[in-house]
């Protein structure tokens, strides 16, 4: 049987767009098999770093379901050791089971993670982190358990926070400040630099953008007439390009002149990302320290990386934020630190973030307990939505 044989066997779905480093590691070679995933493994990886917490009994269980169906075992020990000799994000693109309330299926995606996590524990301390903050950064699968749990009413870990948790196997994620700090490509809009005011100016990498000037196919956004396409071209001598100006892409071609300008961060380049977690202080002074702790450890922890910004991608950056809260709110006090920019966005994130565990309801049936409740219940039934924003700082 060939690896796609055998996904398509245990119901993978897209079973022939396997990343294609996976098929190193069918069949499993001999000098891997002590890495495998296990109940011994399992065992200690409580007793060394507590990683299911309260979850423990649970995932012994599905372990138990798991290790009896042959091919959803032989599939996982691959993904497994991908997952661990793989680059981010190509082991982000992993296909996998979707947990469905079975132990067969609901930590699927732990089990793919679970040879990985010693030697990326090791790589943290070898980077300079202490030993015990090394150790606390995998505590982050018993919490995404508890977040799967509170999200679909039973422990798993989903696809979404699988891909999340892909940061830290490969030491890509660190907290500092109360923000979590990711080192990832960039993939948004090219960022300019004016050499002499040193004004930062992010212009459409070759988009399709709607006539409102967001990116074409987010939330509401997917009618094509009075569309275009926000081409990116550079001669000798300068940029053409759609600048991103107001919070949105205007339908106007600019010349930057190359003697006057540059590109300071474009698709692909080493970036930092910044993640703001529940509860973090969104004040510009409290973020503005972070920000300078976060360079450090990264100039000191990851030689390797070579960013110039910080970037972002969050409903907190929201262009529609404007129009519902108050002008003195830290929300947008927050989002005034950055440069921003439309990017694709469904449109749900804020719903997420703001109405925990019941964003999937109708929305007529949320709660309105605050006044950031109220306003954006009543914006998302008025046919609206808050959609994430891209947004950079330099460093």
């Amino acid at each position: 049987m060939t690896l796609n044989e055998l996904a398509k066997e245990i119901g993978i779905e897209k079973y022939d767009a396997l990343p294609s480093g996976m098929f190193r590691y069918y069949p499993i070679p001999e000098e891997h098999k002590s890495e495998l995933c296990s109940m011994e493994m399992i065992e200690r990886l409580q007793k060394n770093f507590d990683l299911f917490g309260k979850y423990y009994d649970t995932v012994r269980e599905c372990w138990l379901a798991t290790e009896a169906n042959e091919n959803v075992k032989t599939y996982l020990d691959v993904a497994g050791l991908f997952t661990k000799y793989g680059s981010y994000p190509e082991i982000s693109r992993i296909k996998s089971l979707h947990p469905d309330g079975t132990p067969l299926t609901n930590m699927f995606h732990l089990f793919i993670h679970l040879p990985a996590v010693e030697a990326a524990y090791e790589l943290y301390v070898k980077r300079g982190f202490p030993e015990e903050e090394a150790r606390n950064y995998f505590h982050c699968y018993q919490g995404n358990i508890a977040a799967t749990e509170r999200s679909c009413g039973y422990p798993a870990i989903s696809r979404g926070y699988f891909s999340w948790l892909c940061h830290y196997i490969k030491t890509l994620l660190f907290a500092t400040g109360g923000f979590n700090f990711d080192l990832h490509p960039y993939r948004h809009a090219t960022i300019l630099k004016n050499k002499k005011s040193g004004v930062i100016q992010p212009v459409c990498a070759n988009l399709p953008i709607h006539r409102s000037g967001l990116v074409l196919g987010s939330a509401g956004m997917e009618d094509e007439e009075g569309s275009f396409v926000g081409e990116f071209e550079e001669t000798d001598d300068a940029y053409i390009a759609y600048p991103a100006e107001n919070l949105r892409y205007q339908n106007k071609k600019v010349v930057y002149p190359k003697e006057e300008w540059e590109i300071l961060m474009k698709a692909g380049d080493d970036s930092i990302g910044v993640h703001i977690p529940r509860g973090a202080d969104i004040t510009p002074e409290a973020f503005r320290a972070a920000l300078a702790s976060a360079k450090e450890i990264v100039k000191t922890r990851y030689p390797d990386w070579s960013p110039k910004m910080f970037t972002c991608g969050s409903w907190l950056l929201s262009g529609e934020l404007n129009e519902l809260i108050k002008p003195e709110s830290k929300i947008l006090s927050f989002a005034g630190c950055f440069t921003r920019f439309p990017i694709k966005d469904a449109g749900k994130s804020a719903l997420s973030f703001i109405f925990p565990g019941q964003s999937k309801l109708p929305i007529e049936e949320l709660p309105d307990d605050t006044s950031l409740m109220r306003a954006i219940k009543k914006h998302y039934l008025d046919g609206k939505f808050v959609y994430m924003y891209g947004g950079v700082i330099e460093l």
